[in-house]
């Protein structure tokens, strides 16, 4: 993974996705990108999203947000992942894995009126 300086960018969110980084790295992720994006209400409480896409297919990325996700935990970001690789889960599996790793960086787990499931899996699916 390259880091560069992007004009504008503050030093703290530079160090979120290099924490980010290191942290999937060390749970054996292999780094492709960080991105960091706004979060909505309740959960700006718990800070930005890092999306942290990793050389891996689904199952194994979904594995690596889990074994990361405890690392995590407090930190002053929420950590995502997605692979590259292909879609190789179930929108069941997919849920299953989610609820793991909100459970070990200890995010509340609540349904939002607006989710729509059918888009979140889209979006995870790379469609």
């Amino acid at each position: 993974m390259r880091t560069r300086r992007i004009l504008g960018m503050s030093d703290s969110i530079r160090d979120i996705m290099v924490e980010a980084a290191r942290i999937v790295r060390a749970a054996g992720g292999k780094v492709v990108s960080v991105e960091v994006r706004p979060t909505k209400p309740p959960l700006d409480s718990f800070g930005p999203r890092v999306m942290v896409e990793v050389d891996a297919g689904a199952r194994e990325a979904l594995e690596i947000w889990v074994r990361a996700a405890r690392e995590a935990r407090g930190r002053g970001f929420i950590l995502e992942l997605r692979g590259t690789g292909k879609m190789d889960v179930s929108a069941d599996e997919l849920i299953e894995y989610a609820v793991r790793a909100l459970v070990e960086m200890e995010m509340p787990l609540f349904v939002d009126p607006d989710f729509d499931s059918v888009e979140a899996v889209r979006e995870a699916r790379g469609r």
